[in-house]
């Protein structure tokens, strides 16, 4: 009885350990567009790099 308890926990230990995998997969490209910030923010310092020799000149 106490092996077939056992058997139960340690396959629900499996899957769950499974789900939490594809979580954590899943949770790797959310990730990504928290970069894409930054890309605006560089285009405006190049925007600002642009209007500096336009304002020299």
């Amino acid at each position: 009885m106490l092996k077939d308890e056992n058997y139960r926990i340690r396959e629900e230990q499996l899957r769950l350990e499974k789900e939490l995998r594809a979580r954590r997969h899943w949770a790797q490209p959310s990730e990504r567009p928290s970069e894409r910030p930054a890309g605006p923010a560089s285009s405006k310092w190049r925007s600002s790099e642009a209007e500096g020799p336009q304002t020299e000149l």
